[in-house]
């Protein structure tokens, strides 16, 4: 590392590095994470020495290869044991967040939250435009989606559902 005046980092830092890189955070990410972690400058170029999909990272030692490989197959991995990975735990939050948006009166979010948990439960994607202006989401079905919490109060979202403040 020792361009433009540089610290070569020492084992520890470079694993840090690796491991960052290979858990899909940015070049600029990383060296502002290393800065703050060991206050120790590094150029967006520095750090992508240390990313083997890079060219830059050609260079870089198998021992540091090896670390990447089985730190981004562990992360990979682990993104299905992170909780907003299931929908479950999804249709929780925005039920929590509907009910506070309907308690301070902001019926217009809880209704936005209530669509999107429908979305949820029904798989959908944001319903965009393609270039010939018409939806990319599936025909629309017939579908009431109730969300209750443990002191059974509910919220209901789709067709023939009744309207947050109805």
């Amino acid at each position: 590392m020792g361009d433009k005046g540089e610290k070569k980092l020492n084992a520890a830092q470079q694993r840090f590095v690796v491991q960052s890189l290979a858990r899909f955070m940015s070049p600029s990410e990383v060296a502002t994470a290393v800065k703050e972690h060991f206050e120790i400058e590094l150029t967006r170029q520095a750090v992508e020495r240390y990313d083997p999909t890079k060219a830059a990272g050609d260079g870089l030692k198998q021992e540091l290869r090896d670390l990447f490989t089985k730190a981004r197959e562990e992360y990979i991995a682990g993104t299905n044991n992170a909780p907003l990975a299931h929908k479950a735990y999804r249709l929780e939050v925005l039920l929590r967040l509907a009910e506070k948006a309907e308690a301070m009166k902001n019926l217009n979010l809880a209704g936005q939250l209530v669509k999107q948990a429908k979305e949820e439960v029904e798989g959908v994607a944001a319903d965009t435009p393609n270039s010939n202006g018409k939806s990319n989401s599936p025909a629309q079905a017939n579908l009431t989606v109730t969300i209750k919490n443990e002191s059974g109060a509910s919220l209901q979202a789709g067709s023939g559902a009744p309207k947050p403040g109805d």
